[in-house]
């Protein structure tokens, strides 16, 4: 997937189906379930171009969600019903898992056909597991905080030493939320090779180590705030999942020459 401009899709940030470490261990923990592992998020994200607050003017929202089998047989089709839905909205197949993936210009317009405070049903059928109905509940909307570095470094990203220790800080994110941190390699929206991550209750900052970046490339950060509602799945596909308002910023990091400090050697500096 290539995604090349500010209208990101949820499947952008792999984060937002792993950012509750609770509910990964679980999913993860069980081979015999129906479904090994599944999730639906929904929220907004947005850039960040400038200092202290996210670009409001790129947000755009969306809803994600995940359900994984222990086999790629084991369902033909998964669809989700309920809410304002016409009929039924189907996920793809994408590498192992099965996808749901879908953006809108406007909180209204999310909302229109994903309602908050709502009713839902994942329906698995096709494969070698039958047909499995998931019901799931969303409440009202309990979206946390809108995400954003703070103080300078916003600026700083865009410059920064890639020999040199920094420490990435953003605001709190609220209550009962989970904090999502990850690095990817790459200088446009999309998924690179993820050279950090972290997932927290309450970081508001963590200390980049030294030699992470490369010097004269470019990364993309991304920050997520979820708040997660624990789903069972007796009666449906046998293992629990959850449900998550989710908010998300995507920040860009370009490597600059770092200079070297030989004082320690006897020298002077060399760049």
């Amino acid at each position: 997937m290539a995604i090349h401009k500010p209208e990101f899709s949820m499947k952008l940030i792999p984060l937002l189906r792993a950012a509750i470490v609770v509910v990964f261990l679980l999913t993860s923990l069980s081979s015999h379930a129906a479904v090994t592992h599944w999730r639906v998020v929904k929220g907004p994200f947005y850039l960040q171009s400038a200092d202290n607050a996210p670009d409001t003017s790129t947000t755009n929202w969306g809803i994600y969600g995940v359900v994984e089998t222990d086999l790629p047989g084991d369902a033909a089709s998964v669809v989700i019903t309920g809410g304002n839905i016409s009929g039924s909205i189907p996920y793809g197949f994408e590498d192992g898992e099965w996808n749901l993936d879908a953006v809108y210009p406007s909180k209204a317009a999310l909302d229109a056909v994903f309602p908050s405070d709502a009713s839902y049903s994942i329906i698995l059928s096709g494969g070698t597991l039958g047909s499995v109905t998931q019901d799931i509940t969303y409440a009202a909307d309990a979206y946390p905080n809108t995400p954003y570095l703070t103080g300078a470094d916003y600026s700083d990203c865009l410059a920064l030493e890639a020999l040199e220790p920094f420490e990435i800080n953003w605001n709190n994110a609220g209550t009962t939320t989970t904090v999502s941190l990850e690095i990817y390699t790459g200088a446009q929206l999309d998924e690179g090779d993820t050279v950090f991550e972290i997932y927290s209750n309450n970081y508001t900052s963590v200390a980049m180590p030294w030699n992470l970046f490369v010097a004269n490339s470019n990364y993309n950060g991304f920050i997520d705030f979820a708040n997660a509602d624990l789903q069972s799945g007796a009666g449906g596909f046998g293992i629990d999942g959850d449900v998550s308002f989710n908010t998300s910023l995507a920040f860009h990091i370009d490597t600059v020459n770092s200079a070297v400090d030989y004082d320690d050697f006897g020298g002077g500096t060399n760049s």
